[in-house]
């Protein structure tokens, strides 16, 4: 229903408009992004800018260095992208996940699904989190790994390095190995 920008000597609001761009020159400024309580939503994170929409409305957030984007009903999606060089970190708990690197952090709440994407380069590592009392799946192969359960989805693809955290509950993990000579550790 609005946008609003403030800083130490001024204050912008838009009321009721259908798409909003705000652009930070200062890599120091934050933006939080509330999407809307009953549609389902999308949100686009990338090192430039952050992009909240649904059928209904369009905001844009470019130059930010933290995003924050609050989920708060309707089935909503989030997409998060690395830097092509540089190493970033994915960081996905249940009720949320987070996407950083040099110069940008996105984290992301109370998305049914989020899926973060490592565009190449860099050592990039992503860490899964199951909830601490579900039935939840863990399913990972060398190109992608998905750890799902109750009302969330969390989808690591082309990462290098992918570690998953069993918290509790009666989980099950599934891994599928390359064509090549590969090798599996288990411990008790």
């Amino acid at each position: 229903t609005y946008a609003q920008f403030e800083g130490r000597n001024f204050f912008m609001r838009a009321n009721s408009f259908r798409q909003v761009l705000v652009q930070s020159g200062d890599t120091r400024d934050s933006a939080r992004l509330y999407d809307s309580p009953t549609a389902n939503d999308t949100y686009v994170g990338t090192p430039q800018y952050g992009e909240l929409y649904s059928a209904s409305y369009w905001v844009r957030a470019e130059g930010f260095r933290w995003s924050m984007v609050y989920a708060r009903g309707g089935y909503d999606e989030a997409q998060l992208y690395d830097r092509p060089t540089g190493t970033d970190y994915f960081v996905a708990f249940p009720s949320y996940a987070r996407m950083s690197g040099s110069g940008y952090y996105h984290m992301v709440n109370g998305f049914d699904s989020v899926v973060a994407t490592a565009t190449g380069g860099g050592s990039d590592g992503a860490y899964l989190y199951d909830s601490p009392t579900g039935n939840d799946r863990f399913v990972a192969s060398p190109t992608e790994a998905q750890i799902s359960g109750e009302g969330f989805t969390n989808r690591a693809i082309g990462f290098r390095r992918v570690s998953a955290y069993g918290r509790g509950g009666n989980d099950q993990a599934l891994l599928t190995d390359s064509a090549g000579n590969d090798r599996l550790e288990v411990t008790a």
